[in-house]
């Protein structure tokens, strides 16, 4: 790899940001700055890039410090100013963005981005005749009708990752009547810690939502981080944290007909929910049967065992929601074993609440879903 780099200090202006300097320094000779240079809008990308300065100095806008920007032959390195800094540093230290597709690949220290690069060719290109290569153009999220646009932080996900992540968003937040966003030096300390930690982005407002119809449904991953958004250029922009970004990528990855699953998760639940289908089921017994499945232990024999079961009256008085996908597990991991003969079969826990006084949320009973269907799971208790 060779040993020239791009470097411009850019400092934001209330009309333009402006580079510094703009030279090819080698590890021997260091930076040299000069006191004025063209605008960032000027600078020409490295031979290869199809992101260019300016665009990554939007990445990191609005801003009130000074950042540098390195290249070398395939990434950018963004740090924040320092007159002994080296591209080794930067390299080692800073932020690093693919100088193709603009996906930020390495956080830096002391150093955040403020917008993703789809973002900022969102911005720049409204019409959206040109596409971003790899990234749908801006992620958004409806909420009650609104839209707000989606920030993911962590490891990179693909196109047909997002639209899921972003139709598991939506589902969990269909609860929200009217968005209501505080501002995070508004909350209680603790509350700003808990709701704020590991975040790449500087987080300025949170959604609010009700802890008991609304946040005690949600999967713990979530609960604190579920809202949490920073405001860019008068527009709230929700932001998906790293490890929850992590824990999609996790179960994502496991090729299974997602949408059409959990289409039939919610028929499934509302035939467990729904007395007249409740009773259907309770008088077909071979139908009850196939409702099961068995996990090293024998079924059962007797009929009224399966149809027993759909006429309790504890389960016709519980309200039923099926879970967030990052709940999604492989049943090996959902049951704590080494199998690779179920490492392949998606599985969950639905969510219940009895419609009595209860203070908290069950995650009851497991379902797989196998051969196209969803099945309540049955295994040995220990």
């Amino acid at each position: 790899m060779k040993e020239a780099a791009i470097v411009a200090a850019l400092i934001l202006s209330a009309q333009f940001v402006r580079a510094d300097g703009l030279i090819w320094p080698t590890e021997t000779k260091g930076i040299f700055f000069k006191k004025f240079g063209p605008p960032i809008e000027s600078v020409a990308a490295p031979d290869g890039f199809t992101v260019t300065p300016a665009e990554i100095s939007q990445m990191f806008a609005p801003r009130k410090f000074t950042i540098m920007i390195y290249a070398d032959d395939t990434h950018y390195f963004v740090t924040r100013y320092n007159r002994k800094q080296t591209l080794k540093q930067a390299q080692l230290l800073g932020v690093t963005i693919n100088g193709t597709t603009g996906a930020v690949e390495k956080q830096g220290l002391g150093l955040k981005i403020l917008k993703t690069y789809a973002a900022v060719k969102a911005q720049t290109n409204p019409s959206g005749k040109e596409s971003v290569k790899h990234e749908i153009s801006q992620p958004e999220v409806r909420i009650t009708g609104e839209t707000y646009p989606l920030i993911f932080e962590g490891p990179e996900l693909t196109d047909e990752q997002k639209r899921l992540v972003i139709m598991d968003w939506e589902y969990l937040l269909a609860t929200v009547k009217k968005p209501v966003f505080l501002k995070v030096e508004t909350l209680p300390r603790e509350d700003v810690v808990q709701k704020t930690r590991g975040f790449e982005h500087a987080v300025t407002h949170v959604l609010k939502l009700d802890e008991k119809s609304q946040r005690q449904w949600l999967p713990p991953i979530l609960q604190q981080r579920l809202g949490v958004a920073v405001e860019i250029e008068g527009r709230y922009h929700l932001v998906i944290h790293p490890r929850v970004t992590a824990a999609y990528k996790e179960i994502l990855s496991q090729k299974h007909p997602w949408p059409e699953m959990l289409k039939k998760l919610d028929a499934f639940m509302a035939d467990l929910t729904d007395p007249a289908k409740r009773q259907v089921i309770a008088n077909d017994p071979q139908k009850a049967r196939e409702m099961f499945f068995f996990y090293k232990m024998d079924p059962w024999d007797d009929d009224q065992a399966y149809t027993g079961i759909f006429l309790d009256d504890d389960a016709r008085t519980c309200t039923m929601r099926r879970p967030s996908l990052v709940e999604f597990k492989t049943m090996d991991k959902l049951l704590y074993v080494e199998d690779p003969t179920i490492a392949d079969i998606p599985s969950c826990f639905i969510l219940s609440h009895p419609d009595v006084p209860h203070p908290y949320v069950d995650r009851w009973p497991p379902i797989i879903f196998k051969d196209g269907k969803c099945r309540v799971l049955m295994f040995p208790m220990p």
